[in-house]
């Protein structure tokens, strides 16, 4: 794993580092903790119009070398009731995009998630309840484990359909990157 405090960014620096540790070590898996670091890094180093095609050339070197790619974004906002993550830049040059969220309903706060995009395959579309809690870590709940009422109302707070039940935590602010090789 290597590790860069953000105000040491240099995007430029930092991904070719990253891609000579690849290459070293024939990983074919990459987790970079947070792309939002690396995306102002290349904003103050280059200006905010080249984050999208430094962005896009990044993906397409990793897709030229085989490597899945997994970049974690996180917002600054610790509660939304609207989703406005598909005009970000990387969820437009990424094949898939899961959101998950914290949203509050009633009196309680919920842990939702939601596939947002899937490049070549048909996905659910439906809201689905997760929980985070040893020794299972994050599980998922089929609808009927979650209150289709909330939901529902979760739905209708972020301007969604309201068809659930049917269908197909970073408080440090520094640049993760995580390879490994896969297996098989």
């Amino acid at each position: 794993m290597l590790r860069i405090p953000p105000i040491e960014l240099n995007a430029d620096v930092v991904i070719n580092r990253v891609l000579t540790m690849l290459d070293q070590t024939g990983a074919d898996v990459l987790i970079v903790d947070s792309v939002t670091e690396l995306e102002r890094a290349v904003a103050r180093n280059g200006g905010s119009d080249r984050v999208e095609d430094y962005l896009a050339a990044l993906l397409e070197e990793l897709m030229r070398r085989g490597v899945t790619s997994l970049f974690l974004k996180e917002t600054r906002r610790i509660m939304t009731q609207s989703i406005d993550i598909l005009a970000d830049a990387i969820a437009a040059l990424a094949e898939n995009v899961v959101l998950l969220q914290r949203v509050t309903y009633g009196d309680r706060l919920h842990r939702v998630l939601s596939v947002l995009k899937m490049q070549r395959s048909m996905h659910d579309v439906t809201l689905r309840e997760f929980t985070i809690a040893a020794p299972h870590g994050i599980e998922v709940l089929a609808p009927i484990g979650s209150s289709r009422v909330v939901l529902d109302g979760i739905a209708r707070q972020q301007g969604q359909p309201t068809k659930t039940g049917s269908g197909s935590e970073h408080d440090d602010p520094s640049f993760a990157v995580s390879t490994t090789k896969g297996q098989g």
